[in-house]
This record gives C-alpha cells, sequence and structure tokens, in this order.
C-alpha cells in the first residue's frame, strides 16, 4: 500500500468514472433546487453585516437578542461575512450560487482525490458512499459547509503522513490560519497530525514523528492568531455544555442515512482488511479513531468519511484485482460524455440558483405578522426560530434565545426548552423574558399553557402558532 500510495497513477476515463461523474453532476443539480432551510444562516448573515459595519467581532447581535453574554465573540467571522456580502451583492440567490460552488468543489475534489491513484472500483465505491453520507451537509448553508473543500486537503495530507510524506509547515499554517476564520472545525488540523505523531510509536517511521509533532504546533498556534483569539480553541467545550438538546450534536444514530454510509464506509475497511496480508497499524489506528470521530456526533460525519475516503480506497486497491484499462476509443467517448454531463449540470445548477427565488423555510407568514404590533415585541420563540425572527421580523424586535448555542448559559437554555416542552419553571421563565408574544411550536406543552391563560392566537402556519400576551 505504501508503494501504491506513493505513486500518483494517471486517471483511466473508463465507465466506473463515468458513473461518479454521473452521481455528482445529478446531487449538483438537486443541490441547486433546495430552498435556504438551515435556520441558523439568517443570524449568521446579520452577524456578517454587523462585522462589516462595526469592524468587530465581539459584542454582535445584541439589538435583537437581549438576553445572554452580551459580550459574545463569534468564532466563524469570515463564513458570517461571506454569506453577508454575497446576500447584499445578489440577494438570497447568492447563497445557493455559493451553495452550489461549495458542492462543486467538493465533490470535484474527492473525485480528484480518488480516481487517479486507486482502482477505479474501489474508487467509485468509496465516491458514491462519501456523496451519500455528505449531501444532506452540503444542502445545508452553515460556515462547517464552507469547510469541506479544506477537508479534503487535510485528507491528502493524512493520507501522505501514512507514507511518511507530510506537508511544509507554512502550508498546514496557511490553510489551518483560514479555516480557523471560517469555523470552529479547525481544531481538526492540529489534531490530524498528533494522531500521526501517537501512531507513529506503534509504527514509525524515519523523521515522521518530528514533524508530524511540529505541525501540530503549527496548526494550534495559527488557528489562534485570528480576531477571535482563544475563544476559537475553547469553541467546541462552550458548544457542548449548551447543545445538548440539538440532534447533530448527540451520537450518531445507525438507523439513519448518516449513521448508514458510516457504517457501509466500516464495512468496507472490514472487508479489505480481512482480505489483506498485513494491514500496517498506523493506518488501522488512524482508521478506527475517524470512525469513533463520526459516531460521536452526527456533525462529525461527514467530516469523518471526507478523511477516511482515500484510506478506504486505497486499502480496497490493495485487494482488489487490477481493472482492464480502457481502450483508447471507449476512453474519448467516456472522457467527452462526462465533460459534458459536468458542464450540463454546472450550467443547469448556476442557472437555476441565479433565476430562483429562495424561500425561507419556516412560518414566515407568522413574523411578518410581527410588523403590525406597535412597538415591536419581544418574542418568546422556539429555539430554532431566533434567526428567522430576527432577519425578517420588524426593526427593533426581540428574541429571548437564538441560535448561538455558546452565547446562552446552559442553565438558561435548559430552563427554556424544559419549559416549552414540559412546563417546568415556565411562570420563572416568563418573568425572566416578560416577553410581548410567542411564537411556538402548536402542539407544545407551553403552547397549549398560555392558550389556557388567555394568549389570544394571531394565526398558525407550518406547524407554529403565533400568540398575543392578554
Amino acid at each position: 500500500m505504501r508503494q501504491l500510495l506513493s505513486q500518483r497513477q494517471r486517471l483511466s476515463w473508463g465507465p466506473w468514472a463515468l458513473l461518479a461523474v454521473g452521481a455528482g453532476a445529478v446531487l449538483l443539480a438537486i443541490l441547486a433546487m433546495q430552498p435556504i432551510r438551515d435556520e441558523d444562516l439568517w443570524w449568521h448573515e446579520l452577524i456578517g453585516s454587523e462585522i462589516l459595519a462595526t469592524r468587530s467581532v465581539s459584542g454582535l447581535g445584541n439589538s435583537w437578542a437581549p438576553l445572554g453574554d452580551q459580550g459574545w465573540t463569534t468564532t466563524q467571522w469570515l463564513s458570517e461575512v461571506l454569506y453577508a456580502v454575497a446576500v447584499a451583492a445578489g440577494g438570497w440567490q447568492a447563497v445557493i450560487v455559493l451553495r452550489v460552488l461549495v458542492a462543486a468543489l467538493t465533490l470535484g475534489g474527492l473525485f480528484v482525490a480518488l480516481f487517479p491513484r486507486n482502482n477505479p472500483r474501489a474508487a467509485v465505491v468509496v465516491y458514491l458512499i462519501t456523496v451519500a453520507g455528505t449531501a444532506l451537509w452540503l444542502s445545508r448553508d452553515r460556515p462547517q459547509t464552507l469547510t469541506l473543500p479544506l477537508t479534503l486537503l487535510l485528507a491528502a495530507w493524512l493520507q501522505g503522513a501514512l507514507t511518511g510524506r507530510l506537508p511544509r509547515w507554512y502550508w498546514v499554517g496557511a490553510v489551518t490560519l483560514l479555516w480557523s476564520s471560517l469555523h470552529g472545525s479547525w481544531v481538526l488540523v492540529p489534531a490530524v497530525f498528533l494522531l500521526v505523531t501517537l501512531v507513529d510509536f506503534v509504527q514509525p517511521l524515519p523523521g515522521r514523528r518530528a514533524r508530524a509533532a511540529a505541525l501540530t504546533l503549527t496548526g494550534g498556534l495559527a488557528g489562534l492568531v485570528n480576531p477571535a483569539g482563544v475563544a476559537g480553541l475553547t469553541a467546541i467545550a462552550r458548544f457542548r455544555a449548551s447543545t445538548g438538546h440539538i440532534l447533530e450534536w448527540g451520537p450518531t444514530p445507525l438507523a439513519t442515512t448518516y449513521g448508514v454510509m458510516l457504517l457501509a464506509m466500516v464495512l468496507l475497511h472490514a472487508i479489505a482488511w480481512a482480505r489483506s496480508s498485513a494491514v500496517p497499524r498506523d493506518e488501522a489506528l488512524v482508521a478506527l479513531a475517524l470512525i469513533a470521530l463520526g459516531l460521536a456526533a452526527i456533525r462529525n460525519v461527514p467530516t469523518a468519511m471526507i478523511l477516511l475516503a482515500p484510506i478506504t480506497a486505497a486499502r480496497l486497491t490493495v485487494v482488489l484485482r487490477p481493472a482492464p484499462p480502457p481502450s483508447p476509443v471507449e476512453e474519448r467517448r467516456v472522457r467527452g460524455i462526462a465533460t459534458a454531463m459536468m458542464l450540463l449540470a454546472a450550467c443547469f445548477a448556476l442557472t437555476w440558483a441565479i433565476v430562483a427565488q429562495p424561500t425561507a423555510v419556516g412560518p414566515t407568514t407568522l413574523v411578518a405578522k410581527l410588523a403590525t404590533i406597535d412597538p415591536p415585541p419581544r418574542v418568546l420563540n422556539s429555539y430554532e426560530l431566533g434567526g428567522l425572527v430576527a432577519r425578517f421580523g420588524p426593526p427593533g424586535v426581540e428574541v429571548a434565545i437564538d441560535g448561538r448555542a455558546d452565547r446562552y448559559p446552559p442553565d438558561y437554555v435548559d430552563r427554556y426548552l424544559a419549559a416549552d416542552d414540559t412546563l417546568r419553571d415556565w411562570r420563572q421563565l416568563l418573568d425572566e423574558v416578560t416577553p410581548d408574544v410567542a411564537l411556538l411550536k402548536t402542539d407544545t406543552a407551553l403552547a397549549r399553557k398560555l392558550r389556557a391563560e388567555g394568549w389570544m392566537s394571531r394565526g398558525e402556519a407550518d406547524g407554529y402558532v403565533l400568540l398575543i400576551a392578554p
């Protein structure tokens, strides 16, 4: 395997490559047609606009969120600025265009990472499984999605490290600096090189341990050289303390698309390892660590699968019989068809993104009714609606909570959700929030209780109800 990974092969444009290109083209077209469904995008865009106006990454979002940490610092300022600039330049269609471009970079980068150096049958299986495991994430307009192309670069570095080929320190520093401004997942860079440092103790390669340790330090220090500073390093711990109620932060259920795709990757490794005469211990430990990363949380699955993909494809290549090369005529035909498919998919996706009128997913009609209330109200809202109300509500509207989980004390989040679901200490919550209106899911215990207490309904839509305080 080490000899195989150290020799880059020419891409053979056979039917397997065509199948992968077709799958990527279809997915790209589908992604362009998806509505904006990520409930956090709205406040991300607002925060980005505020960063541009104030030239600061701290004390943001207080105008619509009077509760919580008034000195809150964002750790993904560059992503938020990108979304704000996109919307200012081209409206919400520009967000769809940005989604298409990120998806094209991710899908194309994954293809390039897998096909030129692996058995095409192994490459296409790994490609399809990885694409299926990341497809839903690519449809979400959020800072973490913007980092998926960088994750591919990290995957290439990790695969090279298994053969003793590590990247230059300045590339690691530059990529980590960019990544740390986009999203808190930048900690993966030093974590991956720390993993390489540790596995070198069980399977040493000349010079690898010292260089990997140096790259661990380089990545860690570079990630701190951004406006958020140390807050970017501690962000994950703060999120963990306040996100026990968020499904994607919980362990990956196996009976979901994410779980099934991750298990499929595990199965491929198990089959390949069983058929191999010997499996390098460092490779096995790295693969097991990445599988554990994916199982730890749903939001980790796309990242873990991208990091696993080159390693899985290379191991399968070792145990599969070489595929017969296509004839020159067949290769020219397949290359032409693949090029046409890619161009058609790109043209369709970008055209659709430009001419479509993206709609927000959620009770926008109820949010619009807030403009009829004078003065602008304070809203007791469902957790996921904070950004939507802040972005599309009238100027001066305030929300009791939004999606910035690390901005609110964990105790406040727990009490808020408990009052909504089980009515625990609900009167104390209302005394603390002092809302004028409530925008809640229709069937929650708190919504039913407020109706019984005389709160009047101003309408229902999309499973939510707008209630006015008596």
